[in-house]
């Protein structure tokens, strides 16, 4: 899954199992789960004395601790701000992943630790910041250190002592969250365009925006709305059906559907025409850096496109953001 994908509270559990950990953006060990594992076969021999066979059996490893404890949790006072623990080894490791979305940054930590009792210990823990108009990542620091602690009913208390990243912020055990994260684990197939679906703004159009919808959780088709205002009176859109073209990292489509909208004072739609509902092109991925580049085989109205991820939509790619409320201060 993609970072872009962590505002809404299931957009965030998606980017947090994908995180692989600060300092460990590396493959996660194939022991990864602390399950224990079976005695080794029993013998063939039906003559060897019990006491032998028992010498011989490798010693059962011991449970990772924090599998007590393992999941998503979020702010106890509804801050937009995440928290997911996971096994890292058989031992004690725990990869934890916290982020908070901020009007202007979204931020997050990756940190690898250790499970000592109910407290969670780590050291060299990374910061990252992202900004939401131009989608560009920055390392804050890779060195913090701290503590969570866990209480019996699953709260969770961090102690930062990098910048008190964790001041004021109570972590509680979110089932709702966890569900999500259950049924999208035990799906035998996800469609593909749900790792970009989503609210996008073209970097170099500022009148342009896009909408990504994912189609069946079995197939791998989906809907693109792009819209451009070309006047305080008058919209274009472009919808389209695609499928997601694995091979070539694109959102192919055919039959777009051009129209240009009359609007009132008020912005509302009063009238619309229809240019065309022949439009062919695709949507190439650029999966390094985020971005989504328009390819418009019938106009070429894709031209200099660069789409970002807009961090204020929610998962229904309803602008949510855009409001004149104040942020929630940064933990």
């Amino acid at each position: 899954m993609m970072i872009k994908k962590m505002i809404a509270i299931v957009l965030a559990a998606v980017m947090l199992l994908s995180a692989a950990g600060c300092g460990a953006k590396t493959e996660k060990p194939q022991n990864e789960t602390a399950e224990t594992e079976t005695a080794t076969e029993q013998s063939e021999s039906t003559e060897a004395e019990p006491a032998e066979q028992t010498a011989e059996a490798p010693a059962q490893k011991a449970q990772n601790p924090i599998l007590d404890y393992a999941g998503a949790y979020s702010d106890e006072n509804g801050a937009q701000v995440y928290l997911l623990f996971e096994a890292w080894d058989e031992e004690n490791s725990v990869n934890i992943q916290t982020a908070y979305s901020g009007e202007e940054t979204y931020t997050y930590w990756e940190m690898i630790g250790r499970i000592e009792g109910n407290t969670v210990t780590y050291e060299n823990g990374c910061k990252y910041s992202i900004d939401r108009s131009t989608a560009e990542e920055e390392t804050i620091y890779e060195d913090g250190t701290g503590t969570f602690t866990i209480s019996a009913d699953k709260k969770v208390t961090w102690k930062d002592d990098k910048e008190d990243a964790g001041k004021d912020v109570v972590f509680a055990w979110d089932e709702e969250l966890n569900q999500q994260l259950r049924d999208q684990m035990e799906g035998t197939f996800q469609n593909p365009i749900m790792n970009w679906a989503g609210g996008y703004a073209d970097k170099n159009n500022k009148s342009r925006t896009m909408t990504i919808e994912s189609g069946s959780e079995d197939q791998s088709d989906g809907t693109i709305t792009v819209k451009e205002s070309t006047g305080l009176e008058q919209m274009t859109t472009w919808t389209m059906g695609v499928l997601f073209n694995e091979e070539a990292a694109s959102m192919d489509y055919s039959s777009c559907v051009k129209k240009v909208i009359a609007l009132d004072a008020d912005g509302k739609p009063v009238s619309e025409e229809t240019l065309y509902e022949d439009g062919t092109g695709s949507f190439a991925i650029n999966t390094e850096d985020q971005t989504i580049t328009w390819i418009d085989d019938k106009e070429n109205a894709g031209e200099g496109s660069l789409f970002v991820f807009r961090y204020e939509y929610g998962e229904t790619g309803e602008d949510d953001g855009a409001t004149d409320e104040a942020a929630e201060e940064a933990p």
